[in-house]
């Protein structure tokens, strides 16, 4: 099924700007969820980092719904005894294992994103679990990885492949794009 055709931000009702583009309202609608009340905080971050047209909302929410239902979350440990080879692969970047929206990783990670946002994520690396500050690193991840460019293209795969450097979750990805342009 081919993806609606690009669609613009509207101005809001009361005229006072550009609108958020996509409510949490029309998120709940197309997933078939509760509408996710940390939307704002994303859409506010996209704004403040300049990126915030309704390709990149689509984008951000259709990569919230995939990587973690619209809740920050923090990476599970892997069982040493159970799963060995993961367990040895997260003792290169632990304790800067994966939190957020989008799974921030690696210190060198948490300095850049700590650095861009005036956040100490070294010595508080679970700072990146609270929602706002979860929010302004899924947005700043989409400014300085090209996520956004892609999904101004409306290159969704690419969009899928920058953020998870693959196509794991890429069939519930397209979905979710798909189902949020058709209520836009």
């Amino acid at each position: 099924m081919p993806l609606p055709d690009p669609l613009t931000i509207r101005e809001d009702k009361a005229g006072s700007g550009p609108a958020s583009g996509l409510y949490a309202e029309q998120i709940g609608k197309a997933l078939g969820i509760e509408p996710p009340a940390i939307w704002p905080l994303v859409v506010d971050a996209l704004q403040e980092f300049g990126i915030g047209s309704l390709n990149v909302q689509v984008a951000a929410a259709a990569t919230c719904q995939v990587e973690c239902g619209f809740k920050p979350i923090s990476e599970r440990r892997a069982n040493p005894n159970k799963q060995p080879s993961l367990y040895h692969a997260q003792e290169r970047y632990w304790p800067w294992h994966g939190r957020g929206l989008v799974q921030l990783t690696w210190e060198r990670n948490y300095r850049a994103a700590g650095k861009a946002l005036g956040v100490d994520l070294i010595s508080d690396p679970d700072k990146a679990l609270e929602p706002e500050t979860s929010a302004r690193i899924l947005a700043w991840f989409f400014d300085v990885n090209g996520v956004a460019d892609a999904a101004e293209a409306r290159d969704w795969e690419l969009v899928r492949r920058r953020v998870n450097g693959g196509l794991n979750g890429w069939p519930e990805f397209k979905r979710c794009v798909q189902r949020l342009l058709e209520v836009v």
